[in-house]
């Protein structure tokens, strides 16, 4: 059975942040490449591992596996940025992928991607803003899930609160996309990791 992806939501071990990406029908060596520059660090990786290795090869860790025909990574603590929108363009190649970040302050954003273009992105809680080559995209999707109203506008415009706004992202993008992120793996299991130099990691922005 899925353990889906909203129970990045509920973990403590999350509290600082973290960065999620997912790409279909690559594998998660392709997909820490595709992050690139990578530094191999030789093996699979703990998650109890991940801040010796970051102090050993100077950089940010991202761990990958795959599950219900998705490759995934995460990074612990909050998001790494290359530039806007590099990774989950790079990602996408030949395919689709999706992206969500949280800060420890609660900063997120959520983007999708195809074959290298941004179609829909935007910021959690304020969908009314969102951008990307076919903004629209999403559209059914986001009414479906209470964050467009049938009217077009979005409860921030009608001046209501969605408590959790990121959680029903969340729930989005298992309805729609079918991502998975297999919660005992991520959290005690070693996979696939490299290290990506030349970025920025941001927990409190």
């Amino acid at each position: 059975m899925a353990d889906g992806v909203q129970w990045l939501e509920t973990e403590d071990q999350f509290d600082l942040g973290y960065w999620a990406v997912f790409a279909r029908d690559l594998d998660p060596v392709e997909l820490v490449r595709r992050l690139g520059p990578v530094t191999p660090v030789g093996g699979p990786v703990t998650r109890f591992e991940v801040d010796a290795v970051e102090a050993q090869f100077d950089g940010i860790a991202v761990r990958a596996g795959g599950s219900a025909g998705w490759a995934y990574g995460v990074v612990e603590n909050g998001p790494v940025r290359r530039g806007p929108d590099a990774a989950v363009c790079s990602l996408s190649i030949g395919t689709v992928a999706v992206e969500w970040w949280c800060t420890v302050n609660r900063d997120m954003r959520f983007a999708f991607a195809e074959d290298g273009q941004v179609v829909c992105e935007f910021e959690p809680g304020a969908e009314h803003e969102r951008s990307g080559a076919d903004p629209d995209r999403l559209l059914p999707a986001l009414q479906r899930a209470g964050l467009v109203l049938p009217d077009g506008r979005t409860p921030f415009e009608h001046g209501i609160d969605i408590d959790r706004p990121l959680l029903r992202v969340l729930a989005l993008a298992e309805s729609e996309f079918g991502v998975d992120l297999p919660r005992g793996a991520v959290l005690h299991s070693a996979l696939t990791a490299g290290v990506l130099s030349e970025w920025n990691q941001t927990s409190s922005s």
